[in-house]
């Protein structure tokens, strides 16, 4: 158990942030909502939504009348209060992560009618069932990347032994021992239990076992009898569903949920879904009172029905801003689930980014080697770069926070600073070690730090007792406390030989009794006991060779004759000429994985103010480059590094230890270092030497104001500007008197060109009609301009929307989406305005393709 924090007898605990939200909600900085903006106010009243505006300043649960009601409002009106919601729970942050999919075999014996991924049998030559080569083989090209999760979801394959799907985790495992497996809906686990005579329970305890670290939430489709029976006759039931996830809740996995949207269900039919996903995450948060280890859904993704190669491609497939308001309805309505997903793969790349406006606050990730969603239509790309992340995140006015599995912060690149804010004094360790040197000498500078320093098990103490607030951690120490964070971008660590961790002895590793295991770091004992069972030292070491605990600082006495001993720091680099043997244990950690190894992180609990973790990090930072700038001088290089003196401070180093604080001594925390601390964290936890196998770094500040002014203002602002109800595209093309074009960019993302079309409007005389062209903008963007301002749709006579094969079609699809927008659609050709003129020819159904027929 984690002792209390007691608060330092020589002077008061420093003032901290609010204390840690609940486990199912995010963070312990979530902002207040901005002040209400006035417009809001006045287009609730408008819409009829005044009370709904009431119960989300109120924090007050949204009953089912109301759900539905939002369905039929206006969608400005309702995407400004989901986004209400969001920036409670998640300030200007948005999330994703690094993530490959594997659908290990698309072999199903159910025969959904939506499904264009499934194929009935073994054999057919669009089937597959990967072995589990092929299956590990995709782990192969990622090597080098921070990848943090494997998605696996597969057809209900009847001719798969049960032993497939553990053998296929423990050999993902294996490979990438950090890599968390996220698999298997609840009608897969549902299908397992039936045709292995198992329970629900004891599928999830051998998934468990093999590695499974969550679970997805497909297979919801539609919970409501009338839809499913027809959907999805002859796969789990909805209650089926449910019990899944309360049984994977209450062994302690968490899941996401879902809902497929825009089928045959009715609108009802979805706010009875999302209740009763309510109502389940109700269950499972009461449970977390006796049980902190409970599960609970973590996010809630609306996926998008596509109507290509399945049996309801007759059907028209929902709008994109059917899309914006099933997400926003979904935030709004589900109130006790942390995370609204956007799904990119199956909304489009514009729908998923402008969905962040609209109550999502996750991106997913990556996404590579989907099939599901582009077997049936999507034509997004087969995953995204995260730099593609990153510009779609930050364009919408957000900042991209990369997560893991389970919602751990595990990268710092796009953490920042308080800002202006100073933020209040804290106390902080760190070990006084010569490699520590650029972490901590530069922290009197930042001000309100106090500095206490003393070997790693003291300082491990310190933090743990609550003595101090930050410490510089040994990491052994920091896996055995869930509440710890990282401090982002600063380690200890190195990248191959260290000079200052080894196994120290007067003979060979082959004649080794012994092995003493210094106490003075956590971290170091933990290495060498991998190196030595498990790693390549296992393979020179006698059998049967001893391997014992020993007092702080006494390793270089223990080491003589056939005992060896870890031995750590300034000691390690001033041993006596009788320990001819040493080993370095990072040269040995680096020729096992080919990662760094981290040694020790700046860590503290979760509710450290923000501007504390800033100071601590830009001070060393900033020690990181005054060492990097004075060594480059060493080398020759101009005494103006980069345009910058050197810092005084450097003036106190021995120019004989630049080679060990700049190649020995690695002291970014990156990706590649991020890698080898989770890789060594998983490691030492499938040895059962550690409880935890996973880190976090701290959230950056969730309240950093957005730079200019926010996309949903201006989308209100601009809005309340346009008073018609019509809405006309012309087909001709001829430019129009008293109109103002808005072109979209080369490259440009759907939110920076909506804010320039906003802008427009807000510039322009009130008689100018800001028009857009639907083949420059795109289909999902043309109909967000509609929210913002746009006037007038232009359409080129080359119009190609997918899934559409004429243009018949794709004028049928710009109506809905402008009726969707709530105007009425005009058709102006050659002077003549009809109103309605493609939905007024066209069917619930769309005509079959003539590939299809």
């Amino acid at each position: 158990m984690t002792p209390p924090r007691i608060p330092s007898p020589e002077r008061p605990a420093p003032v901290h942030a609010a204390p840690p939200a609940e486990p199912w909600r995010v963070g312990p900085r979530a902002p207040a909502p901005r002040p209400l903006d006035p417009l809001l106010v006045d287009a609730a009243a408008a819409a009829g939504l005044t009370d709904v505006l009431d119960a989300v300043e109120a924090g007050r649960r949204l009953d089912v009348d109301q759900g539905l009601r939002l369905f039929h409002a206006d969608l400005g009106v309702v995407g400004a209060l989901a986004d209400r919601v969001r920036e409670r729970l998640h300030g200007d942050l948005c999330f994703y992560n690094r993530n490959l999919h594997i659908n290990a075999t698309n072999v199903c014996e159910a025969s959904c009618i939506f499904c264009s991924f499934a194929r009935l049998e073994t054999g057919d030559p669009a089937a597959w069932t990967l072995s589990m080569d092929q299956a590990v083989g995709r782990l192969t090209p990622l090597q080098d990347v921070l990848l943090t999760e494997v998605h696996i979801v597969n057809g209900l394959n009847p001719d798969l032994p049960f032993d497939y799907y553990t053998t296929l985790m423990q050999r993902l495992k294996q490979a990438r021992p950090d890599l968390h497996c996220k698999g298997f809906t609840a009608v897969e686990i549902h299908y397992y239990a039936e045709k292995y005579g198992m329970t629900y329970e004891q599928v999830l305890r051998s998934f468990v076992d093999a590695g499974l670290g969550s679970m997805p939430g497909g297979g919801a489709e539609i919970f409501a009898d009338r839809a499913r029976r027809k959907l999805c006759h002859d796969k789990v039931d909805a209650d089926g569903w449910l019990e899944v996830h309360r049984v994977a809740h209450r062994m302690g996995i968490k899941t996401n949920s879902t809902m497929l949207f825009g089928s045959i269900e009715t609108l009802e039919e979805r706010v009875d879904h999302l209740d009763r996903l309510r109502r389940l995450q109700d269950e499972s948060i009461a449970a977390l009172a006796d049980d902190p280890d409970h599960g609970f859904f973590q996010t809630f993704i609306a996926l998008r029905f596509h109507n290509e190669n399945n049996r309801l491609q007759r059907l028209r497939s929902p709008t994109h801003l059917d899309s914006l308001r099933t997400i926003a309805v979904a935030r709004l309505m589900l109130d006790n689930l942390a995370h609204i997903k956007a799904y990119w793969p199956m909304l489009g790349e514009d729908t998923a980014q402008l969905a962040q406006d609209f109550g999502a606050d996750d991106m997913d990730g990556t996404v590579r080697e989907e099939h599901i969603y582009h077997m049936a239509g999507a034509d997004t790309p087969q995953g995204l770069a995260r730099e593609d992340l990153f510009r779609l995140i930050g364009d919408a006015g957000r900042r991209p926070v990369e997560r893991d599995t389970l919602y751990r912060i595990v990268s710092g690149s796009q953490w920042s600073g308080g800002g202006a804010e100073e933020g209040p004094p804290a106390r902080i360790a760190a070990v006084g070690y010569h490699n520590a040197w650029p972490l901590i000498r530069f922290l009197e500078r930042e001000g309100g730090l106090e500095l206490r320093e003393g070997h790693p098990y003291q300082v491990a103490g310190w933090l743990s007792a609550g003595e101090v607030d930050l410490a510089l951690l040994p990491v052994g120490a920091l896996l055995t406390d869930p509440e710890l964070r990282v401090v982002p971008d600063v380690c200890v660590g190195a990248d191959g030989a260290v000079q200052s961790v080894l196994i120290v002895a007067e003979t060979p590793p082959e004649r080794w009794t012994r092995v003493v295991l210094d106490g003075v770091s956590r971290t170091s004992v933990l290495l060498a006991r991998l190196l030595l069972t498990e790693g390549p030292l296992a393979a020179r070491v006698p059998a049967g060779l001893e391997i014992v605990e020993g007092a702080p600082g006494s390793g270089v006495e223990a080491a003589r004759g056939d005992v060896a001993a870890v031995v750590i720091g300034d000691v390690a680099r001033a041993l006596p000429a009788r320990l001819t043997t040493r080993v370095d244990l990072a040269a040995e950690w680096k020729a096992w994985t080919g990662l760094p190894f981290v040694f020790a992180v700046w860590a503290g609990r979760p509710d450290v103010h923000p501007a504390v973790v800033a100071r601590v990090r830009d001070a060393g930072l900033h020690g990181i480059d005054a060492v990097r700038e004075w060594a480059a001088t060493l080398d020759g290089a101009p005494a103006d590094h980069a345009g910058r003196a050197l810092d005084p401070a450097v003036a106190e180093l021995d120019p004989a230890d630049a080679p060990y604080l700049t190649r020995a001594i690695r002291h970014r925390l990156d990706d590649a270092a991020m890698m080898g601390l989770r890789r060594f964290a998983a490691l030492a936890h499938r040895a059962g030497l550690v409880p935890l196998e996973d880190v976090s770094l701290y959230a950056p500040p969730a309240d950093r104001p957005a730079p200019g002014p926010r996309l949903s203002t201006l989308r209100r602002a601009a809005r309340a500007r346009v008073t018609t109800t019509e809405l006309p595209y012309r087909l001709d093309g001829a430019p129009a008197a008293g109109e103002r074009r808005v072109e979209r960019g080369e490259g440009e993302t759907a939110a920076s060109w909506l804010r320039r079309v906003a802008e427009t409007r807000l510039s322009v005389p009130a008689e100018t009609v800001v028009t857009v062209d639907v083949g420059n903008a795109g289909l999902a963007a043309t109909a967000a301009a509609l929210l913002s301002g746009a006037g007038a749709v232009v359409v080129p006579a080359d119009l190609q929307i997918p899934g559409c094969v004429d243009q018949d079609q794709a004028l049928v699809e710009l109506e809905r989406h402008i009726e969707d927008a709530g105007f009425v659609p005009v058709r102006v050709q050659a002077g003549d305005r009809v109103a309605r003129a493609a939905l007024s020819a066209a069917s619930r159904h769309r005509p079959l393709s003539p590939s299809s027929k």
